[in-house]
């Protein structure tokens, strides 16, 4: 029985029939029907907020032990596994959804893609616990059928006002703001286009998610409609009326984005006292099934499950495709610490994985190089000859459409062709004023056109070398550093041998 068969709510026999016609999905990848790489089948679990209980990593690393396979965490902060050379037995999803990781509805599970903040809920600045809007947004749209039609690429976005933000890249983002009480900030496709009392956040979305459906079912096209592209198509007020939004007028000054967006990886206080999170870097975003038994087995021996509130949970993924364990007491760090590390698993922010990041690679039919092995091997060369003492930034895109990480990184490399090789462009930096603007060059400036793969960990090397011995301060950022030299000076320094470079000299 192949999965286009599957009814995709054979495991609720209370739905109604009307969830057993064929849905027309598009090419991001799910669960209830197939999705096909160069590495075999390829399926993504929603998980939505990132936030996992103990015993839902455990049937999630069950399933990875099914077929010897690793589980990777991505930027929406999900979980998918690739390589999968057969189907997804009936009895694999139906203990999924029994988990609370796959919707009743298996037609409508595409869409829960809800982002939050890692940190929602334990988070010393946030204005607002989003957590609980979260579980009410995944059970509007894990039960209304009729949203199948939606894009798989619909996702909503909350940020509470956490010090650890989530990128502003959502169709949906709302976000809370003090005005002498809190509200939301509603924006669409990226627009803000007003405020709402907290409580009356569901309806909204569903309003706007109503409007949404119906241009969906009228669009004849090879892919689904996108939300961007709707607002672009009508514009975003003639969205909000047509959803007939009651909304509240924007403040008059501007309401800045949060830009903290990379979660603190090592040890943190959380605003509940006397309790810690610890931030957990993964390599690429990748967690064998043995490591997520062993962090089930740690949340439930260390963490205060008494003072976790309701539908809290103490695994939260991350949209960098790392990690956060929470509610572990003070008093018992360093029993968690080192079961970590007998886990493999590090927590230090200088730590190069804490900061690497890369697309899925030769799997990817539009990649020019292999980002995983070469993102790994740079990684493992590092470790072995450089002692990071500020965290670094590395992404690799194997094509310039950065499905990754969108924006810049300290330093980005993107995959092209130079005599007929794959090979990488080197961006660094931020654009300087005199050059185009940020929008068409995202990487920041282009500090090399043409690097193979096996002469970049040296390149790299060399380039972090110089910037310990020759920054400013201690504290001077590297994209700071980088901006203060000439394209041409910081090229001489790549070409220089690894002594020559550690020196300073060109």
């Amino acid at each position: 029985m192949s999965l286009q068969s599957l009814d995709p709510t054979v495991q609720n026999p209370r739905v109604s029939t009307e969830a057993q016609k064929p849905i027309a999905y598009d090419a991001c990848p799910g669960l209830f029907y197939p999705t096909f790489a160069k590495d075999g089948r390829l399926i993504r679990i929603r998980t939505p907020g990132g936030n996992l209980s103990s015993q839902q990593a455990r049937v999630l690393a069950g399933v990875g032990d099914r077929w010897g396979k690793p589980l990777q965490v991505t930027n929406r902060a999900n979980l998918q596994i690739r390589g999968l050379p057969a189907e997804i037995p009936p009895e694999v999803l139906s203990q999924l959804q029994a988990a609370g990781l796959a919707a009743r509805i298996g037609a409508v599970d595409h869409l829960r893609n809800i982002m939050a903040s890692p940190t929602a809920g334990i988070d010393r600045a946030q204005l607002i616990d989003m957590t609980p809007f979260v579980r009410e947004l995944d059970e509007y749209l894990s039960s209304h059928l009729e949203l199948a039609a939606l894009s798989a690429k619909f996702s909503i976005g909350l940020d509470g006002g956490e010090q650890v933000a989530i990128a502003p890249h959502n169709d949906i983002l709302l976000r809370a703001i003090d005005l002498n009480g809190i509200y939301f900030c509603l924006y669409l496709a990226g627009v803000p286009v007003g405020m709402m009392k907290p409580e009356a956040c569901v309806g909204a979305i569903a309003a706007v998610a109503k409007v949404y459906l119906t241009a969906s079912q009228n669009y004849e096209a090879t892919r689904k409609l996108r939300l961007k592209q709707f607002v672009q198509n009508i514009g975003v007020q003639a969205l909000c009326d047509r959803a007939q939004l009651a909304l509240l007028p924007l403040p008059p000054e501007q309401i800045p984005l949060n830009a903290h967006a990379q979660p603190p990886i090592g040890i943190h206080a959380q605003r509940q006292t006397q309790l810690s999170y610890i931030g957990i870097s993964l390599p690429l975003g990748r967690l064998e099934p043995w490591q997520l038994h062993g962090l089930a087995d740690l949340v439930e021996e260390w963490s205060d499950s008494s003072r976790i509130s309701q539908g809290d949970r103490p695994l939260r993924l991350t949209p960098c495709q790392n990690l956060l364990i929470s509610h572990i007491p003070h008093a018992v760090l360093p029993q968690a610490q080192r079961q970590l590390q007998r886990l493999d698993l590090h927590y230090s922010s200088m730590h190069v994985y804490s900061g690497l990041i890369a697309c899925a690679g030769k799997v990817c039919a539009s990649s020019v190089t292999d980002t995983q092995t070469d993102a790994l091997t740079l990684a493992n060369y590092l470790d072995k000859t450089i002692q990071l003492d500020r965290p670094i930034t590395i992404h690799f895109s194997g094509c310039p459409k950065s499905c990754a990480h969108p924006g810049a990184s300290d330093l980005t490399l993107v995959g092209t062709w130079v005599e007929q090789r794959p090979a990488y462009e080197l961006y660094g930096g931020e654009n300087e004023p005199l050059e185009m603007p940020a929008s068409d060059r995202p990487f920041g400036r282009k500090l090399d056109a043409a690097i193979f793969p096996e002469h970049l960990p040296s390149r790299i090397l060399r380039m972090l070398q110089m910037y310990q011995q020759q920054r400013t301060a201690p504290d001077q950022s590297f994209r700071t550093f980088i901006n203060q030299y000439s394209i041409a000076q910081l090229q001489q320094w790549c070409d220089a041998s690894p002594s020559d470079a550690s020196k300073g000299e060109v």
